[in-house]
């Protein structure tokens, strides 16, 4: 029979514990949880400070900077942080951090937008597939290479399915073009997951059964890309908010990033990207961002 020291680890081992304190601190925690329940309050009016020193103190400690990210996107992720280490005060999470240089790592990990799929939105796909990339192919000069840049590429998704539509269009008398797919990304784990070109069973939703037989080897529960393509892509770490841009682009794909970021930080990077193309490039966005007035003279 399990004794009740027994039942007490096991419960703990179970990770469905919300607090494991030391006797002391029980009656403020269990008085505070009472009061606000196992959420952080946002009343206090000193909270959008408290949020700017935490970007601060990540900057300082991580090469990243997140002061112009959107404070209602920061602020969501900060409280999820704050909820899993069992606060209510965004002060306290701030003393927290400061002490725990890990809980920096997972918060900035928080951040970081590493959410993509194989050929995400179809009509854009469609699009690129019939228009774009012919587009591209029949304007080339004689021996001029493919040069595609994918800005904030997560884990390689996006960044394959381009090589993909491009090798598909890589016949008769576009044989012999060269197509180099430049993948970037702020997150080095994420780029680490791309450059295996390893993705789980259910990319069959997103793929074709043709394009998984002619582009992926299965391997057991997973697909991994095969070397033709994994050869069209070089992964490499880029921060868009302090690097200089990839140049004489013929295309430049940056989605779903954008909207996370505060209106003079998209200004900046659009700048940049412009200035990463070729005339008369394509620029590839998601389709909630817009590059407005910023590149109202783009041709």
């Amino acid at each position: 029979m399990a004794t009740i020291t027994d039942n007490f680890f096991i419960a703990i081992a179970s990770g469905m514990i919300d607090f494991i304190l030391d006797p002391q601190y029980m009656p403020g925690t269990i008085e505070e949880y009472i009061q606000y329940g196992n959420e952080m309050t946002f009343d206090d009016p000193t909270e959008e400070k408290t949020v700017e020193k935490i970007l601060k103190y990540i900057g300082k400690q991580l090469p990243f900077d997140f002061t112009e990210y959107k404070l209602s996107t920061i602020s969501r992720r900060i409280k999820r942080r704050v909820s899993a280490n069992h606060f209510t005060r965004l002060e306290n999470y701030l003393q927290f951090l400061q002490e725990n240089p890990a809980e920096v790592e997972t918060l900035a990990q928080e951040f970081l937008i590493s959410v993509t799929s194989f050929f995400r939105d179809k009509e854009a796909y469609d699009l690129l597939e019939k228009e774009t990339i012919p587009s591209i192919l029949e304007n080339l000069s004689s021996g001029e290479e493919v040069k595609i840049w994918i800005a904030g590429c997560a884990t390689g998704e996006e960044a394959y399915s381009f090589a993909i539509l491009f090798h598909e269009q890589l016949k008769n008398s576009f044989s012999g073009t060269v197509v180099k797919i430049f993948a970037t990304d702020i997150d080095t784990v994420a780029l680490i997951h791309a450059g295996k070109g390893m993705y789980a069973q259910r990319i069959e939703k997103d793929v074709s059964a043709k394009r998984l037989e002619k582009y992926f080897i299965k391997e057991g529960k997973t697909y991994r890309v095969k070397s033709d393509i994994r050869n069209m892509l070089i992964f490499a770490p880029h921060d868009l908010v302090k690097n200089p841009p990839y140049c004489n682009m013929h295309l430049i794909s940056c989605r779903n990033l954008l909207i996370y970021m505060n209106a003079a930080l998209q200004k900046k990077i659009f700048s940049m990207l412009l200035f990463g193309l070729k005339l008369n490039g394509y620029l590839f966005l998601g389709s909630s961002e817009n590059p407005g007035p910023s590149c109202s003279t783009w041709k």
